[in-house]
């Protein structure tokens, strides 16, 4: 009695699911069929046989279940294992041909370098710009640069981002902002006198500046709020990160110390973490409060609403909103001109992201950084088909040797996966390069388009790590299309009669195609340099 009849007699079920594999379900099927037949010749009637059977079996359905499910994932890992060893194989031979043509290796290597590094370094540039909030700063999204909107008298409008300490601490009562904060311009000071002075960048903030941000010194204190109150602060100071390693070779002794700084000595009560420098991306290397005589403009400073020499920045109240908060810092600051009986041209206030890049107004260091990354990414498609012209050129030579593989028996996909392969693993290695070349060139021309930006937190991050590997894939896909539809496109019979010498007006279809679409694009290069390089003389 076969299995197949003992399905059709007594209904056993033929499917338990549609993942089940159905050799499983028939060795199964084929068990039970022997132990119903065992039964039968002892002189048990079929239908009891087969209940007896499954009774014996237990649950039938579960165990189908447990069974499939143990040969679907022995089947998973064997298929895995088998495709990680054909991986491991392809890899391996695309080291072994890299290897025997070093100049062709070196030459790809080089231009795909070039390509992708362009791209991470004016990624990274444009990362630090527009896309990561300052190192540091927690929470990023809850945080609003206060921006004052005036009508001057020529009746110009314009959006400015300074403000004075008199309207600090009028929206300081906003309900809407949980924290508030007032920083300066970092400023060319001088520690100590005469040839032993130290050039520093020094920078004056409220004791709530930190707290706001959630930073935390590197080692010691930020000042207290009871060191900053006017009308004159407690003279002490934080170091940044950078000057704390240079001139105190990051000392932990530091604390405590003197600084003489114009007129005043202050104590050093901390170090700020590395990388740190505020929400703007300026160097700082001395923190003072704001209240501190050797810092603020004038005497009357805390009253005087005249001059505009501070930026704000504020933490929103849970739930607040920005429409809200704008409407409330709004009046709350046209009330203290009114009750201080001055005048002022501003016509309303403008909240904007704790990014400075993504605020109001033009921002040209931003413009600059994009459309540079719009170059790179040009310049990456221009290195991509230098690479696919190659890598074309060395599969036409190849005909021969592809000919005779595909004689031997090795099919199509295998070659069509190996060439893929040499393509990735040369993209690899020009991102490998590319990685160096950013890293070691990246903070030079950062420094170079933008001096002031501080470097001391690094330039590769991890989302430059991320571009690059998007890079590597784009890459590699660009650069295996030509050779992939070439050996696709190989003719058995032709080629090994020929010697290889077939495909020639496929062959130059192919590099026409490559050269003119890669003069297409330098000449869009060279026309938007021009361009660019005129704006900035404008």
């Amino acid at each position: 009695m076969n299995p197949g009849r003992i399905r059709r007699l007594f209904r056993l079920p033929s499917r338990h699911g549609r993942d089940i594999d159905a050799d499983l379900r028939d060795e199964i099927d084929a068990h039970m069929a022997l132990a119903v037949e065992a039964l039968v010749r002892r002189g048990v009637d079929p239908a009891t046989a087969l209940e007896r059977s499954r009774a014996r079996f237990g649950d039938f359905d579960g165990s189908m279940r447990v069974l499939a499910h143990s040969a679907r994932q022995r089947e998973g890992q064997m298929q895995r294992r088998e495709w990680l060893d054909t991986l491991r194989q392809d890899l391996g031979y695309a080291l072994r041909q890299l290897r025997r043509a070093p100049g062709f290796t070196a030459a790809v290597v080089v231009t795909l370098a070039l390509g992708i590094g362009a791209n991470a370094m004016m990624f990274g540039i444009v990362d630090r710009l527009l896309l990561s909030p300052p190192p540091h700063v927690q929470d990023a999204s809850g945080i609003v640069r206060i921006y004052q909107v005036v009508k001057w008298p020529n009746s110009d409008v314009a959006t400015i981002p300074v403000l004075n300490y008199a309207i600090y601490r009028d929206l300081a009562t906003v309900p809407s902002f949980s924290s508030l904060a007032a920083y300066g311009f970092p400023q060319n000071e001088s520690v100590g006198r005469g040839r032993d002075a130290i050039p520093i960048m020094l920078n004056a903030a409220s004791a709530s500046l930190f707290p706001l941000l959630g930073v935390r010194a590197e080692i010691g204190r930020f000042f207290l709020a009871e060191e900053d109150r006017p009308p004159t602060g407690t003279p002490v100071a934080v170091l940044g990160y950078g000057l704390w390693r240079r001139q105190y070779g990051g000392r932990a002794d530091v604390l405590g110390q003197k600084l003489l700084i114009g007129s005043l000595t202050y104590t050093i009560v901390g170090v700020a973490p590395r990388g740190f420098t505020g929400v703007d991306l300026k160097t700082v290397d001395v923190w003072v409060p704001i209240t501190t005589a050797a810092y603020t403009p004038s005497s009357d400073f805390a009253t005087d609403r005249g001059s505009l020499w501070l930026r704000i920045v504020a933490r929103l109240a849970p739930g607040a909103t920005r429409g809200v908060a704008t409407e409330q810092g709004f009046a709350t600051l046209t009330h203290g001109y009114e009750v201080a009986k001055a005048r002022t041209f501003a016509t309303g206030i403008e909240l904007a992201s704790v990014i400075a890049a993504r605020g109001p107004g033009d921002q040209n260091e931003a413009k600059v950084a994009a459309w540079l990354l719009g170059v790179a990414g040009i310049v990456l498609l221009i290195a991509c088909a230098n690479v696919a012209t190659l890598l074309l050129a060395r599969a036409l030579r190849r005909q021969q040797e592809v000919a005779v593989r595909l004689a031997l028996g090795i099919s199509r996909g295998r070659l069509l996966t190996q060439t893929i392969a040499d393509s990735f693993v040369l993209a690899m290695l020009g991102a490998a390069a590319a990685l160096l070349t950013a890293h070691f060139a990246g903070a030079a021309l950062q420094a170079w388009l933008l001096p002031d930006m501080a470097l001391e937190s690094g330039f590769l991050s991890r989302r430059i790590v991320a571009l690059v590997i998007a890079a590597v894939v784009l890459t590699g896909i660009l650069t295996s299309l030509g050779p992939v539809l070439q050996t696709g496109r190989v003719d058995l019979s032709m080629t090994l009669k020929s010697g290889g010498r077939t495909n020639t007006g496929g062959r130059s279809r192919g590099r026409t195609t490559l050269l003119v679409f890669q003069a297409a694009l330098s000449v869009m290069l060279l026309v938007g340099a021009g361009l660019f390089i005129r704006s900035l003389r404008n």
